[in-house]
């Protein structure tokens, strides 16, 4: 056969083959787009020619995902600039989004719950066994919220940088932050037993104060892990549930204080074994537990958080990306295979568009500096957030530490277990605020504590008692999880120090609230409607502060 009829012959067969197998010739331009990739644990489109309509409105941040069920133990949805969450998997226990969130707030409950360990056994127990009045009483609330001012200040920036642990890429994270507080707070709380009288009682309660320090990690966690679609919510959820360990705190150092009388032990040493029982080990085991399951950022390790395509897009927007030293001969060490090309950030984001990336889609925790730190504090939106969470946050801490102080008609157990109410309603109360924020992208709730005028000076029932608590809970709670939604919208790239000032703010009003207490603590009404009239009037002008160029 010679070389003309070969290729008469294949000719033939490529025709025949054409039903069964179509052969397309196609230039670049009209060829089909192949299908979107799967992105680690997530599935969206990486390029932008490859989405619909409604991915790039997820990315973009655009679109409002309909209310279901099935987010919340289906498949996450990933943003592959920053890998943060589209969606909140809070029953989707492969994931590591999962863990993220319920280690933040496990490690906030089980701080609060031990913070508060004492309030529940005070009104009798510990008041009458160490001979105090109701003044050195309150004293000792107020010494409760002492040091968690200090330290909620200090682990601010230590989320988003704390020098070397061993190596130079091995930096500290909100997950290391909470472990060492947990650890730190473990230890006054083994030792709270040893107080024996009001001046050992301060010493002991201002060093188990430290644990409240975990509010500022625990924010900046679910704040790294979820996008800004959700973070509302899971910051709102984290911190809610998290303070939920004030009331059940009450109920559980009550029921094991009166099963430990009921088994032959005397007050004087039962309330001391409360502590050694209840918050001791669960402080050392969540913060064992933190330290094998968790990890700090979805890249793994913290100092791993700038190899995300986000970091690239700061740069083509023309951002000033402050990475030390070491941390850049580290990133360099790891060589080019983890860094991201100019063209395939541009694919990510709008074609040849970079401008069109909002602050918060590339945002990543920068190391403190002198810089940043006079923007954030000179940042009127700072303080408008820092001032309102001390209105309502601060009202809250005051209430944990002397509610059951405050109803003196009720017997002790009676009015530890009613108190306990007001915290548990954290279970949903600071979730419709973080819930209503996402929604509605409103600046932050405003609170309607006045409501405590509505307490009369006669006999307080259990009715009473309990709607007054509930409006409490629905105006105080629902306002905190929403001023906690917009905290990742102001100065995104320092998430640590903004949870640290609003946090370290909201225990100063705790202060403030429990000054309050100290001083006007009869007739029952009277500290209500004075937090009531400072907290409306206060709000009232926060409300003229502009949010600027939030995102």
């Amino acid at each position: 056969m010679d070389t003309k009829e070969l290729e008469h012959t294949k000719a033939a067969e490529a025709a025949s083959s054409q039903d069964s197998i179509p052969v397309i010739e196609s230039t670049e331009s009209d060829a089909p787009p192949p299908p979107p990739v799967a992105l680690t644990e997530g599935a969206i489109a990486t390029t932008d020619a490859y989405r619909s309509e409604k991915e790039r409105q997820v990315v973009s941040g655009e679109y409002r995902h309909p209310f279901r069920w099935s987010p919340l133990w289906e498949l996450e949805v990933i943003n592959p600039l920053n890998q943060k969450s589209f969606t909140l998997p809070p029953l989707r226990v492969t994931s590591s989004y999962f863990i993220a969130f319920w280690m933040s707030t496990l490690g906030f409950f089980v701080a609060f719950l031990s913070w508060f360990a004492f309030s529940p056994l005070m009104p009798e127990t510990v008041k009458s066994d160490l001979k105090l009045t109701s003044a050195q009483v309150a004293n000792s609330n107020i010494a409760a919220l002492s040091a968690t001012l200090l330290v909620r200040f200090v682990a601010g920036p230590l989320v988003d940088r704390f020098g070397p642990l061993r190596t130079a890429s091995d930096r500290f994270g909100p997950r290391k932050v909470m472990v060492a507080l947990l650890l730190l707070g473990a230890i006054p709380s083994g030792l709270a037993g040893t107080a024996h009288n009001a001046d050992s009682l301060y010493a002991v309660r201002v060093f188990i104060s430290i644990l409240g320090g975990t509010f500022a990690p625990c924010q900046a966690w679910t704040t790294a892990w979820f996008d800004k679609a959700v973070v509302g919510s899971a910051n709102a959820l984290a911190g809610g549930w998290g303070n939920m360990g004030g009331g059940v705190t009450f109920a559980t150092q009550t029921g094991l204080f009166e099963r430990l009388l009921h088994d032959g032990l005397s007050q004087h040493v039962g309330w001391r074994i409360c502590f050694v029982i209840v918050p001791v080990p669960i402080l050392l085991f969540t913060a064992g537990l933190m330290l094998l399951i968790a990890r700090g950022h979805p890249m793994g390790r913290w100092a791993n958080r700038h190899e995300t395509p986000a970091t690239a897009g700061a740069v083509l927007m023309g951002e000033d990306i402050n990475i030390d030293a070491d941390e850049r001969r580290a990133t360099e060490k790891r060589g080019p295979a983890k860094s991201h090309s100019e063209k395939a950030v541009r694919a990510m984001i709008e074609p040849n568009n970079p401008s069109s990336l909002k602050p918060n889609d590339v945002a990543v925790n920068e190391p403190l500096t002198k810089s940043i730190l006079i923007s954030v504090v000179t940042d009127p939106r700072t303080w408008m957030l820092s001032l309102s969470y001390a209105s309502t946050f601060g009202f809250e801490l005051a209430l944990d530490a002397s509610l059951a102080n405050s109803f003196k008609t009720f017997q002790q157990l009676d009015a530890r277990y009613l108190a306990s109410i007001y915290g548990l309603l954290n279970i949903c109360m600071r979730f419709l605020g973080g819930l209503g924020a996402n929604i509605l992208y409103a600046r932050f709730g405003i609170t309607a504590k006045n409501l405590g005028v509505l307490i009369d000076y006669g006999s307080i029932t259990v009715g009473k008692f309990m709607g007054f608590v509930f409006m409490l809970s629905f105006s105080g709670f629902s306002a905190n999880g929403a001023k906690y939604a917009l905290v990742p919208h102001i100065s995104s790239r320092s998430n640590g120090l903004m949870a640290g000032i609003v946090g370290g703010m909201g225990n100063l009003g705790g202060i403030l609230y429990s000054l309050i207490f100290r001083f006007q603590p009869a007739p029952y009404g009277k500290p209500y409607w004075i937090s009531g009239i400072f907290c409306t009037g206060l709000n009232l002008f926060l409300l003229t502060i502009p949010l600027g160029d939030a995102a």
